[in-house]
This record gives structure tokens, C-alpha cells and sequence, in this order.
């Protein structure tokens, strides 16, 4: 390895740590945060590794739930650059238990954060209610009440109001990821989400948002376009 290589990537860590700092994360692809994330544990040819990796699991998501001896056979990395890739789930799922037993709701801001890391393990669809106060308190742990395939999760509105019935909430989130996708609700999620809203209302019970988490991103229904569909909630702040 000579001097100008290793300057050549020494430059496009500084490039993608740069527009992560600026932007964040939902500003890079895939394959920028792949690379960025292989970078501090492999000096060189990061984004050749990165390549490997995608091209062998398909996503983002994939790479971090694979098991270690194969991150290192496919993707030809050292057993430490495996370990730090299979560490993010895990401090993924640590932060939204921590936020889960510290934080307070109140924001779409924090329920995108929050799902994210809810969901930022799987590799299938999922559908998940959570139970909070008037406050924006939980009531108890999210729960995942549907899990589907890598592109699709089937869910009642029954499966809902029982939850919800059971908890003895006023108020639920309700979010669901596409782990191989786009954020954006389909117009099936559209209605679904009017249909629960609507079930929901005749029992007192209020859905403050639904939450939508995708590849690289996360949409709240109520503050990205759909708002009229939700009753308003004083103190859910955008």
C-alpha cells in the first residue's frame, strides 16, 4: 500500500464523515454508510468491502444481521470489522430500550428515532403499537403484534384494538418498517391508518401518529402529509 492510496482513502473517509456530520445519516446511501462504518476498522478499501457486502446480503440491514463467519468469507473482512458491524444492531436495540425507559414521546422527531431503533434489527416487516399516557409516558413496552416477509406484513385492525383495549391507553403510536425500502406510506398503509384511526376514536382512544421506517429514512404520517386523517394531540410537537 503506498502513500497516495492511502491518502486517497484517508480523503474519502473525511468526505462521507464530513456530509454525515453536516446532513446526516439519511443524506448517504447505503453503501456511504457501510463504507464510513468499515473505515475505522479497515484502513484501506472500504468501500471495495462495502461493495462485497451488498452485492452478497442485498441491504444495509441485511450485512449487520448476518452471522460473523460469513460477513468475513463474503465480504472478505477482518473477524474485528465483522464484530463492529454485528455491535450496531446491538447498541441499536440498547439505545430504544434506554429511550424507551427515559423518554418521553412527545415529538416526531423522537417517535422517528425511536421506531428506527425498534425496528433496526429486522429483516422482515413489521407492525408494532405502543401504549402511552395523556403525558407521553408508556404505559408499557411496545409491542410487535404482526410480523410479515422482507416486503410485506399483514395486520387487522382487531389485532389493534385489542391491544390498545388491554393496555388501557388514551393514547398509541403505531409503526410499521419496510426494511428494504422507501419510508413513504403506500395508499394501502393510507387507508389502514384512517381505518384504525377511525376504530379507535368510537373508544376514546387516540392514535397520535404512524410512524414509517424505511432503509435510510423515517415518515410521520401526521406531519408529512397526512395530518387531517389524525385528531389533534396538544403537545406533540413538530
Amino acid at each position: 500500500m503506498d502513500k497516495l492510496q492511502k491518502d486517497n482513502y484517508t480523503a474519502l473517509k473525511k468526505k462521507l464523515r464530513e456530509k454525515y456530520d453536516k446532513d446526516g445519516i439519511s443524506a448517504l446511501s447505503e453503501r456511504e454508510i457501510l463504507t464510513l462504518i468499515i473505515s475505522y476498522s479497515e484502513p484501506v478499501f472500504a468501500d471495495i468491502f462495502a461493495d462485497k457486502l451488498l452485492s452478497a446480503f442485498g441491504s444495509l440491514n441485511a450485512v449487520c444481521s448476518a452471522a460473523p463467519e460469513k460477513l468475513t468469507s463474503a465480504g472478505g473482512i477482518s473477524q474485528s470489522t465483522a464484530a463492529l458491524l454485528k455491535l450496531i444492531p446491538v447498541l441499536a436495540s440498547v439505545s430504544a430500550e434506554k429511550l424507551d425507559n427515559t423518554s418521553d414521546i412527545n415529538s416526531p422527531h423522537l417517535a422517528k428515532q425511536f421506531f428506527t431503533m425498534l425496528f433496526s434489527n429486522s429483516a422482515r416487516e413489521k407492525f408494532a403499537v405502543y401504549a402511552v399516557t395523556d403525558k407521553f409516558s408508556a404505559v408499557e413496552q411496545p409491542r410487535i403484534i404482526a410480523e410479515g416477509t422482507s416486503v410485506a406484513v399483514s395486520c387487522s385492525v382487531a389485532d389493534i384494538v385489542s391491544y390498545a383495549l388491554d393496555s388501557g391507553a388514551v393514547r398509541i403510536f403505531i409503526a410499521h418498517c419496510h426494511p428494504y425500502g422507501d419510508s413513504t406510506p403506500s395508499s394501502d398503509d393510507v387507508h389502514f391508518t384512517m381505518e384504525i384511526v377511525s376504530a379507535l376514536k368510537k373508544l376514546g382512544i387516540s392514535v397520535i401518529d404512524h410512524i414509517i421506517t424505511g432503509q435510510n429514512s423515517a415518515f410521520s404520517m401526521r406531519t408529512q402529509g397526512y395530518g387531517n386523517i389524525f385528531p389533534e394531540i396538544a403537545g406533540y410537537d413538530s
